[in-house]
């Protein structure tokens, strides 16, 4: 496969941001992360539980190492947007968590199903104690943690809703970073009482990988600017072909499968009506269409993460 360029730039890319001193930003926001974490560890110590919320894509990879500072408390890892995944995997992938003593729970925001969130629910009921109920706020405590962009919003809405109904109590937003301060207390169960804590989502603070700096960045994770788009497409074309779902091909009126993203994204341009004056194609365009057709869930469904290869790190790359 000629894919290799794309690695080399975007972990060239990667490299570069995380390490110019020019770029305030990210030392701004790596800066963020660890008063973040710091927040956290305190936070943690009065809770009962931590409900850790990923994108189901990335089982793995989308996992944040410095997560396991929470360690204290036992873990809930809520595997979100199970609709963009492949369902096929999802047997195994809960087992490979419960053998590392972790409960791993699939959800769908989308479709809201009561009984994905009742299951959420019980699992955080199932840490009460005695002293839960001895606090001046009686009742169970979770702390939700997850990387921006998860869905961790919209799964504290539906449970809101679907156990308390009541309306929205976290802002979401497809920027990775909207919820910025700590909310406290948002009730998800009335009878015994259990409420979650929300913290504002914690980015990996060194992506070391640019394979999973681009995956990360393919779910949204982080930032395109970050990467790229053009780079981005790249990776999601590499990721459809790895997977043998050639749709695109007749999607975008292409001869056959393809490894060219300038070839691709100049089809998705002629298609979509991404075109410059002169009717040239806008390949940065067109790439950021193919990008929220593909975030919108457009694609054919795919775990990212190969799950057949080694099983999970206890301490993800």
């Amino acid at each position: 496969h000629t894919h290799t360029h794309t690695h080399i730039s975007a972990a060239t890319v990667l490299h570069n941001h995380h390490h110019n001193h020019n770029s305030s930003s990210i030392s701004q926001r790596l800066h963020n992360s660890r008063l973040g974490l710091r927040v956290m560890q305190r936070l943690v110590r009065s809770c009962d539980c931590v409900l850790e919320v990923h994108d189901a894509r990335l089982p793995r990879s989308g996992r944040n190492p410095n997560f396991n500072l929470l360690r204290e408390k036992p873990r809930i890892v809520i595997l979100n947007k199970r609709d963009l995944a492949d369902r096929s995997l999802e047997k195994s992938i809960v087992r490979e968590y419960a053998e590392r003593g972790e409960q791993a729970i699939f959800t769908d925001c989308r479709q809201q199903t009561a009984r994905e969130f009742r299951k959420v629910v019980r699992a955080v009921l199932s840490h009460a104690t005695d002293k839960c109920f001895d606090r001046e706020v009686p009742g169970v405590r979770a702390l939700a943690v997850g990387m921006p962009n998860v869905g961790k919003s919209s799964l504290i809405n539906a449970l809101r809703r679907s156990q308390v109904k009541r309306g929205k109590a976290a802002s979401t937003g497809d920027r990775p970073g909207v919820t910025r301060a700590v909310q406290t207390h948002i009730k998800i169960n009335e009878r015994p009482a259990a409420y979650l804590i929300d913290t504002p989502g914690v980015m990996i603070p060194n992506v070391t990988n640019s394979e999973v700096g681009m995956k990360l960045a393919l779910v949204g994770t982080l930032r395109d600017e970050l990467v790229g788009e053009t780079l981005v497409c790249d990776y999601l074309l590499f990721a459809l072909n790895r997977a043998q779902e050639f749709g695109y091909v007749e999607q975008y009126g292409l001869d056959g499968p393809c490894d060219d993203i300038d070839v691709v994204l100049e089809a998705v341009a002629r298609k979509a009506g991404k075109l410059l004056p002169g009717g040239v194609p806008d390949l940065h365009g067109a790439a950021c269409f193919m990008l929220r057709r593909y975030r919108g869930g457009a694609f054919p469904s795919m775990t990212l993460d190969n799950i057949n290869l080694a099983p999970l790190d206890a301490a993800p790359s």
